[in-house]
């Protein structure tokens, strides 16, 4: 893999869509993950999406991909945006795994 590929990855990784599928996957295909209650699976949604985003960041910093934010307040910025980018990709994956499984009950249109 060169250096340019594992840059992209991690650029990938940091994004909505990188993170959110990365966690998609581990709580769709992990048993143990899969049984857990719906706001416990919420939670480990979250958790897991922006464990990844955070982490694929500081690997970017780490390897001179990123720029490194210099202040804490700078760093605090770079991390609310990924957080809460994850953390939306998450509801979503929330509403994905959870709600799209309960049946909706029918109405009587009469």
């Amino acid at each position: 893999m060169e250096a340019n590929q594992l840059a992209e990855i991690l650029r990938w990784l940091c994004t909505a869509a990188g993170c959110g599928t990365i966690a998609f996957a581990i709580i769709e295909y992990l048993p143990f993950l899969q049984r857990l209650a719906p706001e416990p699976k919420r939670l480990a949604s979250y958790v897991i999406a922006g464990g990844i985003a955070v982490s694929a960041y500081v690997i970017q910093i780490l390897f001179g991909y990123a720029p490194n934010p210099g202040t804490p307040l700078a760093w605090v910025e770079a991390l609310f945006g990924l957080l809460m980018s994850a953390f939306g990709m998450a509801e979503l994956i929330h509403g994905r795994l959870v709600l799209s499984k309960k049946t909706v009950p029918e109405v009587d249109a009469t």
